[in-house]
């Protein structure tokens, strides 16, 4: 008995981990911290009790107001109830260990940050079901439900990582979009996927369907953005090296060939030779290694120039800015005010 108990947990893991090495190894440019991966997991594991209390209460809320049974149940219970609590748990405890953690410095980050925490989630759930369904019941969350709560976590992390991307630009409002995207599509899929369950009948026909279609969109999805991967977050935590500065806050790995140019700037290299913000380069252009402009460039914000005869000549350039609450001048490559404290990359 013990051994057959063992063999069930054992096939509960499997696919778990399967997932964990796809997801690790397809992060391309830096390894996620072995330790922080526990932890996101171990958050996974504890979200599933916010999630069993708000399932309760909604699921005493619908008993009330919707009949038992009926198709609008089957709905509200599977998008209202168990998709935004599982997934409001998953993206709560996602957002507090990972939003400002200085290991967030890529948009595949959160891809990775998502996927760990919610099969945390998914491997004591699994568990539960498996030691009480048997092999069989384990070989079919092995297909389908392990791997569906895997695939809700890859669109919530790529949004997830396209928020982070939007705050380092100072895109306030593609921060906020993406960042309600995250949970919304997540919700949205992991919604779709109990109501047909839950509907039965030919809504299995659409089950199908939607398990082939997503499991390929999301296979896609994560190979893609291994491929576009970038680095997105602040200079401080930025390797050195071989690298073009990025507008104010870090580091693009040489050979993406991003140009920058502040927003709602001119689109003209010449109208470009003045006010432009740390860090930017003229459009078409990429800023030199280590901070340098390229010779007969104005940026504005420079100070102490010496001219530099000579086409393939670099001269250094410091570059400031104000703090916005204070007024005192940082060191662009500063985190926060000097004086205050108060964050200067937004």
């Amino acid at each position: 008995m013990a051994a057959y108990m063992i063999l069930l947990v054992f096939l509960a893991l499997v696919p778990t981990i399967a997932l964990m090495v796809f997801i690790y190894y397809k992060d391309s440019c830096e390894k996620e911290p072995v330790g922080l991966l526990i932890q996101l997991f171990l958050l996974g594991v504890v979200s599933i009790i916010p999630a069993i209390i708000l399932e309760l209460i909604g699921t005493a809320f619908l008993d009330v107001f919707v009949p038992v049974g009926s198709i609008m149940y089957h709905f509200f219970d599977a998008f209202f109830v168990v998709a935004l609590a599982e997934e409001g748990g998953k993206f709560l405890f996602l957002y507090i260990r990972t939003w400002h953690a200085k290991e967030f410095n890529f948009k595949f980050d959160g891809i990775v940050y998502a996927v760990f925490v919610s099969l945390g989630f998914a491997t004591l759930e699994n568990i539960l079901y498996v030691v009480d369904g048997g092999i069989s019941t384990a070989v079919m969350r092995a297909l389908l439900s392990v791997p569906s709560h895997a695939i809700d976590a890859v669109f919530m992390g790529y949004y997830y990582g396209k928020a982070k991307f939007c705050e380092a630009s100072g895109d306030r409002n593609g921060k906020n979009n993406n960042l309600l995207l995250s949970f919304a599509v997540a919700m949205a899929l992991h919604g779709f996927y109990d109501f047909c369950l839950f509907a039965n009948g030919y809504f299995l026909v659409f089950f199908f369907i939607f398990v082939v279609l997503i499991d390929i969109f999301a296979i896609v999805r994560v190979n893609k953005s291994s491929k576009e991967n970038m680095q997105i977050i602040y200079n401080r935590y930025a390797p050195q090296g071989n690298f073009y500065m990025r507008p104010g806050y870090g580091y693009v790995p040489q050979g993406y060939g991003v140009n920058y140019m502040p927003y709602g700037a001119p689109n003209n290299i010449n109208m470009m030779k003045v006010n432009m913000p740390n860090g930017y380069a003229p459009n078409g252009m990429n800023m030199a290694p280590g901070g340098y402009v390229p010779n007969g460039m104005n940026n504005g914000l420079q100070e102490n120039q010496t001219n530099i005869t000579g086409n393939n000549h670099f001269r250094p350039v410091r570059f400031y800015v104000y703090c916005p609450k204070c007024g005192n001048r940082c060191n662009a490559n500063t985190f926060c005010c000097t004086a205050c404290g108060n964050p200067l990359h937004k």
